[in-house]
């Protein structure tokens, strides 16, 4: 069994977001037999809504909705009755030829999928087995405000090619968790 936890984003005082730490995990298990699970526990915030039933928090994913403005009015993540928020998760079981492969997944909010997906990549595309995809540097493009992060480890003609095609680019650190803690 894995199990690696990361930072979310909640919402802070006057509504701003602020970053919290340790609010999402990840669990892969396998047993003996090929039995897989991949499960991302999320509270939001800490202690989530701050509501226990049965022994667990409740996450408040409610903020995962849109704001209502009248610029998201058209959105398709507004609330609504019988309606889920837009979520990242992505837990991940592969099969080849039917047998169970593997199990991935992370956390890390809206950078999940990019995460997973390069892990995935890594390991099925270029061969490499899971410790190596995980080292690999890994990259996340933020549509809200146009910045390519990068992990570092990258070479620097690649880093120069990506500033040229996407113009803000910013460096994180190598293994840094901004990109999620994936377990395979």
């Amino acid at each position: 069994v894995s199990v690696s936890a990361t930072s979310g984003e909640a919402s802070g005082p006057g509504g701003a977001r602020e970053r919290k730490s340790g609010n999402t995990t990840h669990i892969v298990a396998v047993d003996a037999v090929g039995n897989m699970a991949s499960i991302t526990v999320t509270l939001g915030d800490f202690f989530g809504s701050g509501v226990m039933w049965s022994g667990f928090f409740l996450n408040n994913q409610i903020y995962d909705f849109e704001r209502v403005t009248p610029e998201t009015k058209k959105s398709v993540n507004l609330p609504a009755p019988r309606k889920r928020p837009a979520s990242s998760q992505c837990q991940t079981l592969v099969f080849e030829e039917g047998a169970p492969a593997y199990a991935l997944g992370s956390p890390g909010g809206a950078r999940i999928p990019a995460a997973a997906g390069l892990i995935f990549l890594n390991a099925a595309i270029y061969g490499l087995d899971f410790q190596a995809a995980n080292e690999a540097p890994r990259l996340f493009f933020n549509v809200k405000d146009r910045t390519l992060h990068v992990e570092g480890g990258f070479a620097p003609p690649v880093l120069d090619a990506l500033r040229a095609r996407f113009g803000a680019v910013r460096q994180q650190e190598p293994l840094d968790l901004f990109f999620g803690g994936v377990q395979a």
